[in-house]
Formats: structure tokens, C-alpha cells, sequence
């Protein structure tokens, strides 16, 4: 019995955290989901990557985390535990523009859980959430929105934003209101520095580390990094910024 409960606490460690950089609904955001995502990311072994930055913005270097196997098929993206592969969550994935893509899944208690993503050749990117404070200022009257309970600031938020959740509103709305949100924040951080900071640091980075049983991979995966995982992280930080500044 420790021994399961070791390995499911060893499965939630790397997909669990994602939780606290979701948007929740009430309601979805993409009712059918498109046939193909242009999109290269290589199924297998992806691991949380923490990146040391220079002053100049440049990666130094890299530890890797916890583990996932990743495999993103037509519109659907797998993320499962390595050690418990029955342990996953499975998104519908939608562009929200800029390079950018929303990752939709849904629990057991049919709350949806949305988040903006980036996924690039070598790795993946999931971007903190925007507050309730910028919601607000982009919502239309199709998207209905309240505060979480506790209404507090959320890790990964900038300043005094509070998280919030989408109360109501048509899949298409929804979605639409999720692009002009996510538009809206990059236009904002492109002069905002606290913003632009919060969105490289409390982005959480998922590097792909090579085939489920590759022993270079695990070696890696205990601490240390090759110049491949660095590459991957300079690569969507990149991304972000690329994002940042197409206006």
C-alpha cells in the first residue's frame, strides 16, 4: 500500500501543479474540436524544467523535475505520470492567436479547466493565468464572471489580480473572450514590466527529454541538464516574447 501510494504521489507531482495555472468554467470553451493542430511536439518524455537566467534574459542553465510522457494527437494533447501512466489528462487543444494555444480539459466534477499554452519543437509552455482585474476590463456581455471563493491572489498573477471563474456563456463566446483575454494581457506586458517578468517566471516550463526508456534521459531527469533542455526553455521564452510584441 505505501508503495502505490508513493508512486501516485510521485504521478501528481508534475501534472497536479498545472492546476494552479488553469482558468476554471463552469461551461467550455471548444464544443468540437478541430481535426489537426499545426503544432511539432514529439511524443515522449517531457520533465518540468527550471531554468537559471542571466541578467541579459539568457538561459545559463537547467534542472529537471518531474516527469511526464506527452503526446499530442490531432486535437488532443495526453500528459500521463511516467510512473503511473493510468495517472493523465487529456486536452482538447484550440489556437488562440499569436502563436498561442488553449488547452481545455474537464473533471470529474464537470468543472472545465482552461489554460493558454505555447508548444513548440522540444517542449511545451503553460502560461500563469490572468487576473480577475484584466478579465474585467476585456469581458463582453456573452462571458459572465465572478471571483473565486476565497477571491485571494493566485501564485503567477502580477500585482493585486485575483483569480476568477467563468460563470456562463456559449462555447464560441467563450473562446472568443478567452483570445481577446489573451491578446489583451501580451499588449499589456509588452509595457507592463512586473507583467512581462511574471509571464516568463511563473510560466512552468515542460522540456522534452527524449523516449520513455532512454537512459540519458533519466540521468538528466535526476538534477542536471544537457544544452538541449536549455535550447528548449531559450526557445519558448522566445516564443513569449514573440508574442508579446505582435501586437
Amino acid at each position: 500500500m505505501r508503495m502505490i501510494l508513493f508512486v501516485l504521489a510521485t504521478a501528481h507531482a508534475a501534472l497536479v501543479p498545472m492546476a494552479c495555472l488553469a482558468i476554471d468554467s463552469r461551461v467550455p470553451a471548444i464544443a468540437e474540436p478541430a481535426d489537426a493542430i499545426a503544432r511539432d511536439l514529439a511524443p515522449g518524455r517531457y520533465c518540468v524544467a527550471v531554468a537559471d537566467i542571466d541578467p541579459a534574459g539568457a538561459v545559463r542553465d537547467v534542472a529537471l523535475g518531474g516527469c511526464v510522457t506527452g503526446r499530442l494527437e490531432g486535437a488532443r494533447l495526453t500528459l500521463a505520470a511516467e510512473d503511473a501512466p493510468f495517472v493523465r489528462t487529456v486536452f482538447v487543444v484550440a489556437e488562440l492567436g499569436r502563436g498561442v494555444s488553449l488547452l481545455q480539459t474537464r473533471d470529474a466534477d464537470g468543472t472545465y479547466r482552461f489554460h493558454a499554452a505555447i508548444l513548440r519543437e522540444g517542449g511545451l509552455a503553460i502560461l500563469p493565468p490572468p487576473g480577475l482585474d484584466l478579465a474585467m476590463r476585456t469581458r463582453t456581455d456573452a462571458v459572465a464572471l465572478e471571483p473565486t471563493p476565497d477571491a485571494a491572489p493566485r501564485p503567477g498573477d502580477a500585482g493585486p489580480a485575483a483569480p476568477f471563474v467563468i460563470r456562463a456563456g456559449a462555447p464560441g463566446d467563450v473562446l472568443a473572450f478567452l483570445r481577446e483575454l489573451s491578446g489583451r494581457r501580451f499588449d499589456i506586458a509588452l509595457r507592463d514590466g512586473d507583467l512581462g517578468r511574471a509571464l516568463f517566471d511563473d510560466t512552468r516550463y515542460l522540456v522534452h527529454v527524449g523516449a520513455d526508456a532512454d537512459a540519458d534521459a533519466d540521468a538528466d531527469a535526476d538534477g542536471g541538464a544537457d544544452d538541449g533542455a536549455a535550447a528548449a526553455v531559450d526557445r519558448l521564452r522566445q516564443a513569449i516574447g514573440r508574442a508579446m510584441a505582435l501586437e
